[in-house]
């Protein structure tokens, strides 16, 4: 169970998440020289290792989730021309692609757990919704309607977390079976959302605009603290490490925020605009559209400069790391091994 800190802010009683120890999951290390935070990626082929493609001839697949033996993924479809778009799985081994859920209009991002697949449609015209389908097989069930702004996903145990701009940047949650919608938390001012993480009893999440910064929330309900002094400019997606959450930046790297609050410092740099971003117990992994790469960095050291996993690639986008790395590119699904 998460510490707590309580804290007084503004005369008001506010309460904090404590420095978190996630056990197994956050205890990482690394191996080789450290470089300095800003140096140039180097590459990781002492191992040989190359990308696996598991799917191909896929349209534009975007975000990409493990649910048991099978990987999950959303197909936009192409809303000019008036096709829908889809929730598609294959095997971690690869293989023939089937539909889990067909006539999506416009998924955007995608979480996984054994038992359900949870999803958001943010259709061009119009506000968006938010969807879960049990695993392995059953009826999709409507989470939420008429949200706007929808951009970030999480399942953490029987509850569905996302990001909406309905009413400023908010967090909401459900079961996800269903059963009604709980507001979480809401940022102040006007920003649009980007990254959710949820982990021990917290949500964090970030957004861009007059408020930008990232906040954390207990993932029962309450106040968002904004954690990041001075706030962040722009903001992307969120990952949840140890005492820290690392948070991507448009203009190329990547930051780590104490979850306790205080200045953020560099993580990585030097990157194109990173895409989003998944972790194992040593690395933090994250894709670069504009640069063609999935990258590595160990997260226990203090520095060291990031490991290009794969290269060469076109647009990659999605990744979800299990016991793999896994990515989407413009017209594939791949398996990199994880980072050494």
């Amino acid at each position: 169970m998460a510490a707590l800190i309580v804290l007084s802010s503004c005369a008001e009683k506010v309460v904090r998440p404590a420095a978190l120890d996630d056990g197994a999951q956050n205890n990482g290390g690394g191996s080789g020289t450290s470089a300095p935070a800003d140096a140039g990626p180097r590459d990781s082929g002492d191992s040989g290792a190359q990308p696996t493609v598991l799917a191909s001839g896929l349209d534009a697949p975007r975000a990409i989730a493990v649910g048991g033996s099978a990987l999950y993924f959303a197909l936009p479809g192409a809303t000019d021309g008036g096709v829908l778009g889809s929730i598609a799985s294959v095997s971690r081994q690869g293989g023939a692609v089937a539909t889990l859920v067909p006539d999506v209009d416009s998924p955007v991002a995608i979480a996984a757990s054994p038992a359900a697949v949870c999803f958001l449609s943010r259709p061009a015209v119009g506000l968006g919704s938010v969807y879960c389908a049990p695993l392995p097989s059953g009826p999709v069930v409507t989470i939420a309607t008429g949200e706007e702004g929808l951009s970030a996903i999480a399942i953490d145990g029987s509850y569905v977390y996302w990001a909406s701009a309905l009413a400023g940047t908010l967090v909401e949650r459900s079961l996800v079976t269903g059963g009604g919608v709980a507001v979480v938390a809401t940022a102040p001012g006007a920003c649009a959302p980007a990254g959710l993480a949820v982990d021990s009893g917290f949500v964090y999440f970030a957004c861009s605009g007059a408020s930008a910064n990232v906040y954390a929330a207990p993932a029962a309900g309450g106040s968002a603290l904004p954690l990041d002094v001075p706030a962040l400019a722009t903001c992307g997606d969120v990952v949840s490490e140890g005492s820290r959450v690392l948070v991507a930046r448009e203009a190329g790297s990547i930051v780590s925020v104490p979850k306790v609050g205080g200045a953020s410092s560099l993580f990585a740099s030097k990157l194109g605009a990173p895409g989003h971003m998944a972790r194992d117990a040593a690395y933090l992994y994250w894709t670069s559209p504009s640069d063609g790469v999935v990258y590595a960095r160990a997260t226990a050291t203090p520095a060291g400069a990031p490991l290009a996993i794969a290269s060469g690639l076109t647009a990659p986008l999605g990744i979800a790391v299990d016991d793999a790395v896994y990515f989407t590119t413009a017209s594939t699904v791949q398996r990199a091994p994880l980072a050494q």
